[in-house]
């Protein structure tokens, strides 16, 4: 996005709420099209503009922004904040459909760290968030990870 646009947007108000999902949006696209860098960079713009704006309508660019920093191999304790804040964030809206997605990323983290206990509980919370919330595809696919060395 632009930083004009983003100016407009936030100078009129209009379409504020969608900004952080575009940027999530765009982050996760970059991502998957290999520049974790242009990735961590996007999903970071969203999540000041959900500060600036005091919007929460995308807690997501939180995950984007850690899968970004597990592919930059960035320090576990920077990861494991931007996880913190993620949870905070989640907890404080009561979006707790996104808390699968939280502990599988700290099983990516955990699994990164050789912390394999740690790896083991965050996939077996992770499981139960996405069955609690009916996300059946991810649920089975955390229950077919659950040795170490699987991508989570």
């Amino acid at each position: 996005m632009t930083k004009e646009l983003l100016r407009g947007i936030r100078k009129s108000g209009a379409g504020g709420n969608w900004v952080s999902r575009l940027l999530s949006i765009l982050a996760k696209a970059q991502l998957e099209l290999g520049d974790p860098r242009a990735s961590r960079a996007a999903a970071l713009e969203g999540i000041v503009f959900m500060r600036d704006t005091k919007s929460v309508w995308n807690p997501h660019n939180y995950a984007v922004l850690a899968r970004a920093q597990l592919e930059l191999a960035e320090p576990a304790v920077d990861i494991s904040h931007t996880l913190g804040e993620y949870e905070t964030l989640l907890t404080q809206t009561g979006f707790h459909i996104y808390e699968g997605e939280l502990h599988e990323l700290r099983a990516c983290l955990a699994e990164r760290e050789g912390q394999h206990m740690e790896r083991t509980a965050a996939l077996a919370r992770a499981h139960d968030r996405y069955t609690r919330f009916g996300v059946v595809l991810q649920a089975a696919r955390i229950e077919g990870s659950r040795t170490p060395g699987s991508n989570a």
